[in-house]
């Protein structure tokens, strides 16, 4: 023996009407909530993530072009050395000279009269 109910129209009794529609207004809002978190999660993670892996890129080239010019000036001072050990009364003149071309064309230009 099998019972079987069905209700064909199902309106809550004038009492609670309000409250029964703000329920099911809370639950509509509830799940319109969700998936716009989890359409704002899908754009912004994505986005976030390509960020961060342009900023590695980003730094690993900088440290790149860091070493290869601190190699360098390495290098340049190793070359330096060696002549300050061979004569350095000239290699100080040298660098003496240099230090005055990279100064003096940045320099004010002061006519002080005679």
């Amino acid at each position: 023996m099998a019972t079987e109910v069905r209700l064909l129209v199902v309106d809550p009794p004038l009492d609670v009407k309000d409250a029964f529609h703000d329920v099911v207004r809370a639950w509509e809002d509830r799940e319109r909530l969700i998936q716009e978190a989890r359409g704002f999660a899908e754009d912004v993670l994505p986005r976030s993530r390509g960020e961060a892996a342009e900023i590695v890129r980003k730094a690993e080239g900088y440290k790149e072009q860091r070493m290869i010019r601190s190699q360098g000036e390495a290098k340049r001072f190793l070359d330096v050395r060696e002549s300050y050990e061979k004569s350095p009364a000239v290699t100080r003149e040298r660098l003496y000279l240099e230090m005055m071309e990279r100064i003096l064309p940045h320099a004010e230009k002061v006519i002080l009269p005679s």
